[in-house]
């Protein structure tokens, strides 16, 4: 187990892709979505030719982001590098 910085416990579902679309399972998006009030995040990892990039989404966002990927769904943050996702649960 691995607390953040402020000794809270928060749950973070991991996924790679190589496009928009993000494959997340029936029963992940149920725990997702049935914890949202809970510190859950869904981070994924998009590697694509420009180059790789981080995407964070709060866990009531996961049945979006399977149904329309993620060209629809606005992360809560973006970026080139895992740090700035990582600073943000942190802070959240």
């Amino acid at each position: 187990m691995v607390l953040d910085s402020k000794a809270r416990f928060q749950l973070i579902e991991l996924k790679n892709t190589t496009s928009n679309k993000v494959t997340i399972s029936p029963h992940q998006v149920s725990f997702l979505t049935t914890h949202a009030d809970a510190p859950v995040w869904l981070v994924v990892r998009r590697m694509r030719a420009e180059g790789t990039d981080y995407l964070l989404f709060s866990g009531d966002q996961a049945e979006d982001v399977k149904k329309h990927g993620l060209e629809v769904v606005e992360p809560v943050v973006q970026s080139g590098t895992i740090n700035a996702v990582i600073e943000h649960i942190d802070a959240s």
